[in-house]
């Protein structure tokens, strides 16, 4: 960092020369700080205040909308349903806080929007640029919605055509939003390598999935019945014709990624400013709202975390092969290592330098590497291993138990140097195979007790 942020994807075991630049470098930088202050308890701390902020700016910005406390329940309860599994150490709380903050500056009357009232989406494009740049594309998309919706007013221009200097202002956003685009390209957008950008939305999958006819099908009733809602109750915008752009285009986005189904709770807010429903039907959508919060707590959340471990624990026991990477530690035995994506970020973590490995949460790979993550599975896992080795010298395997299919020969190529539950380490079969068998039965001896399993014996 005191040279810059990276231009190259330093942390791969496939190639560290690729180009790459950081999207998210004051989130990086934010996160960093943290952990050298307070640890993860502090990160966790300061990313659960950003979450509670954001919904009080959600509640803020329905009330402004005019709706009821009773209706504010309503979006609330739906947003929490839809945005739960968002709520976890990731940029996407920045993301959604910024969001909520901008629609502010949307859901104003076209008279209303001055300089002097909306100086602050400025700073705050800048901010969110810096913090996520790919994710501050919807700032300016809202802004865009303002200068559109406000033809005659200069005010809409010079907000947007102001934010859009100050993101491009910001160190490496646009080498960042390109890299970020090429490695979604490549990588991203295989849905057998990231299930969560699967273009289902987003549950009952099975009646989305013929060939995306149904959406688009459903989005087009939805559209036709929000226009003739526009036109009968005109008056109740009152001028905010960008909140209603801005509405029907999260609308319309929520249903192509399932990681933005909580998007729709935007279109959800116009149609309870455009409808207004009498107390009793708004108590029955109360009541509806928060028992399918109830349900969806005690069917999918409580039992997804019923096991965790308190809020002041760093690492869940079994999440993490934490007793394989202090062997690699220990026994000081590095190299390029294979692991799965969710694993990867961990390993680095700890072994970086002088490890790097083939994948990591990023899923800033090339498409020869996705190909190679098709076969990884322990009935082809051997194959795509030899392959590794032999194109990017990946050296070590660092997976679930069985790392290869057990109904088969032992890999010719393959030793394995330590189990667990959690994980097995195997390295090739090279010239550093006697040092490594070495260096791991020393360990073993030092820490005190027998390894498990076994060390093979390379054959020669």
């Amino acid at each position: 960092m005191a040279n810059g942020f990276p231009t190259t994807d330093f942390l791969s075991a496939a190639d560290p020369t690729r180009p790459w630049v950081t999207f998210q470098g004051g989130y990086e930088i934010l996160v960093a700080w943290l952990d050298s202050v307070g640890g993860l308890f502090l990160i966790r701390l300061v990313h659960a205040i950003a979450i509670g902020t954001g919904f009080g700016f959600l509640w803020h910005l329905a009330r402004r909308l005019g709706l009821s406390a009773i209706a504010c329940g309503i979006v609330l309860a739906i947003a929490l349903i839809l945005y739960e599994d968002r709520i976890r150490v990731r940029p996407h709380v920045f993301h959604f806080l910024f969001l909520i903050i901008m629609l502010h500056a949307v859901v104003r009357r076209s008279d209303e929007a001055t300089l002097r009232t909306t100086w602050w989406v400025w700073p705050l494009q800048g901010l969110w640029a810096f913090v996520h740049g790919p994710a501050s594309l919807w700032g300016l998309a809202l802004l865009g919605a303002v200068a559109v919706a406000s033809p005659t007013r200069i005010t809409g221009y010079v907000l947007f055509l102001g934010s859009l200097a100050t993101s491009c202002s910001v160190p490496g956003f646009l080498a960042g939003i390109r890299s970020s685009f090429f490695v979604h390209t490549e990588s991203n957008l295989q849905s057998t390598l990231v299930p969560e950008h699967w273009p289902l939305w987003h549950y009952p999958s099975q009646i989305t999935v013929f060939h995306g006819k149904l959406v688009p099908l459903i989005v087009g009733v939805i559209l036709f019945c929000a226009a003739l809602a526009l036109i009968r109750q005109r008056s109740l915008l009152s001028g905010r014709w960008a909140f209603v752009l801005v509405s029907l285009g999260m609308g319309i986005f929520s249903v192509l990624l399932a990681r933005f189904a909580w998007y729709s709770i935007v279109p959800l807010i116009l149609f309870l400013v455009l409808v207004p429903l009498p107390r009793r039907a708004l108590h029955l959508m109360f009541v509806v709202a928060v028992g399918l919060l109830i349900f969806d707590s005690f069917t999918y959340v409580l039992p997804r975390f019923s096991g965790l471990s308190r809020v002041a624990t760093d690492l869940q026991p079994g999440h993490f092969p934490e007793r394989a990477v202090d062997y690699l530690s220990g026994a000081k035995i590095d190299g390029k290592i294979h692991t799965n994506s969710s694993w990867g970020g961990y390993l680095l973590y700890r072994l970086h330098p002088p490890s790097t490995t083939l994948t990591d949460g990023r899923i800033a790979f090339g498409s020869e590497v996705a190909e190679l993550l098709k076969q990884d599975k322990p009935s082809t896992r051997e194959q795509m291993m030899d392959r590794a080795y032999e194109r990017f010298g990946v050296d070590l395997v660092v997976v679930r138990p069985p790392a290869f299919a057990i109904d088969r020969p032992k890999p010719a190529r393959w030793v394995r140097l330590y189990g667990d539950p959690i994980a097995e380490v195997w390295a090739v079969r090279d010239e550093k195979i006697t040092e490594r068998i070495a260096r791991t039965k020393a360990y073993a001896v030092l820490v005190g007790r027998g390894h498990n399993p076994p060390v093979n014996t390379p054959q020669r």
